[in-house]
């Protein structure tokens, strides 16, 4: 497991795009604290740096993001969930995904690319949904776990905010199956 520190890659590179890199490939890049924080502090970084004139975001390894990390026992697994999903607290929810908003990419000032290579399910389909663009490998599988529960409600359509991506898919589909217009390239 990576630590904290390596969680996330940065490199600027010289024509001004900034690659951050989720850096958890034995878990497909599973979301969780430690990549939440570290994410974050480098979005800003990136978005305050004049040299940055683009910056994307992908996944090392063979996936992009595998959604949220539940293994982490406590309050950062299923258990904390409650037994039918429909009883989360939202506490349990911030101390998995972190305590900002995905849609925070919506709102900086330079456009984020998202280079989808690989699986992107959950959480980490909303945030290439967050990004202005998403490019994706014919490796890419998207997919979305839609249950009538607070988890998908405060996970998914809560946390687009003021910009709600114009398509959402509900199972997993291949980046070589036909897609609707506006979606991924």
């Amino acid at each position: 497991m990576t630590s904290t520190a390596d969680a996330v890659g940065y490199e600027l590179r010289d024509n001004g795009v900034a690659v951050l890199t989720l850096n958890r490939p034995d878990r497909l890049n599973a979301w969780g604290m430690d990549l939440a924080v570290p994410f974050y502090r480098l979005i800003d970084e990136a978005d305050a740096d004049e040299a940055v004139r683009v910056i994307v975001v992908t996944g090392a390894g063979r996936g992009f993001c595998a959604g949220a990390d539940l293994s982490g026992g406590g309050a950062t697994s299923t258990e904390s969930l409650g037994d039918d999903l429909g009883n989360t607290d939202e506490n349990a929810l911030g101390a998995i995904l972190g305590e900002r908003q995905p849609y925070t990419l919506t709102a900086l000032r330079k456009p984020v690319i998202a280079a989808i290579n690989g699986p992107c399910i959950g959480f980490g389909f909303t945030l290439a949904l967050m990004c202005d663009v998403r490019f994706a490998a014919a490796s890419a599988k998207f997919g979305w776990v839609l249950l009538p529960s607070k988890v998908s409600r405060g996970s998914c359509r809560g946390w687009w905010g003021p910009r709600p991506p114009r398509t959402c898919c509900c199972r997993a589909v291949s980046s070589t199956r036909p897609r609707p217009p506006g979606s991924v390239w």
